[in-house]
């Protein structure tokens, strides 16, 4: 949450572009109007509430959870894997390319966890089908991440949680 006078600070999802809105306390309708602006830099629509993800450390699973680049998917690895005795607000599985990068990223920064990917199943049982293919998703991925467009990975994403045939 925004401390009262602080700016309220949004980003483009995707050229990462960072800038103010305005002013804390703000009105939610207002937030959510200007929220639907494009970004004035590239003009996407992406836009996310808070500062842009900073770069972490290989090794720095604190600062990973401090800097932003999570969602419910990758925190649940996070969770499964360092905070067992805690339980988050939400457990998931990646459901689109996106939610996948933010697992794959963790990965980059935690790279023992890879091994270790079988205890999140323990954790959370939806992940056996994607934990199993998850060498094929992460070549899926670096294949199809220069593009901007994932649609083999989100497809077999989709085939894994037995959303398509």
């Amino acid at each position: 949450m925004t401390p009262a006078g602080e700016p309220f600070i949004v980003h483009c999802g995707k050229c990462r572009h960072e800038w103010a809105l305005g002013f804390c306390p703000m009105l939610v309708d207002t937030a959510v109007k200007v929220m639907k602006r494009p970004c004035p830099a590239c003009g996407s629509r992406k836009v996310y509430a808070g500062p842009v993800p900073r770069p972490t450390a290989q090794g720095d699973v604190v600062a990973w959870i401090d800097h932003g680049d999570t969602g419910v998917s990758s925190e649940t690895i996070w969770y499964a894997l360092h905070l067992r005795m805690r339980r988050p607000k939400g457990v998931d599985v990646p459901y689109d390319p996106e939610d996948f990068g933010r697992c794959y990223r963790l990965l980059q920064v935690m790279p023992a966890w890879k091994a270790r990917l079988q205890e999140v199943v323990v954790f959370c049982p939806a992940w056996a089908p994607l934990v199993a293919a998850w060498e094929r998703l992460t070549t899926l991925y670096e294949e199809e991440l220069p593009t901007g467009k994932a649609p083999r990975l989100y497809a077999r994403m989709q085939q894994l949680r037995g959303e398509t045939s």
